[in-house]
């Protein structure tokens, strides 16, 4: 299940207890009395844990493991296409990172380094 899907999920599940809490104090709230906040309490008590699995709060690993492999993949990625490239478009690369004006640049072994601006 992809973020987007489990925050429109939790979104879900909190605007439908809102309703519910709503349809009870408005149909049920003279008949149930002083039982109302109780049943709010259990409510919105069973709700906080249905989000956190939901959004996977117990689960934290996998997700760490899933942005490791996520950035190992772009790596390689950006590591073909550098193989890919010739000795002048790399050299052409390395002057566009080394302009003036941008703090970053290639150290001679390839890293990504940060420059003092003059």
């Amino acid at each position: 299940m992809s973020p987007e899907q489990r925050v429109s999920l939790v979104r879900y599940i909190w605007t439908s207890l809102m309703i519910t809490i709503a349809a009870i104090a408005v149909f049920a709230g003279n008949t149930l009395g002083g039982l109302i906040i109780p049943i709010i309490i259990f409510l919105v008590g069973a709700a906080i844990p249905i989000s956190g699995f939901v959004l996977n709060f117990g689960n934290l690993k996998q997700a760490n493991e899933v942005q490791v492999a996520e950035k190992s993949k772009r790596d390689q990625k950006l590591n073909k296409l550098l193989n890919k490239l010739s000795d002048d478009d790399l050299e052409a690369l390395r002057q566009h990172l080394a302009y003036e004006e941008e703090p970053y640049g290639l150290s001679e072994d390839g890293e990504l380094v940060y420059r003092e601006l003059r």
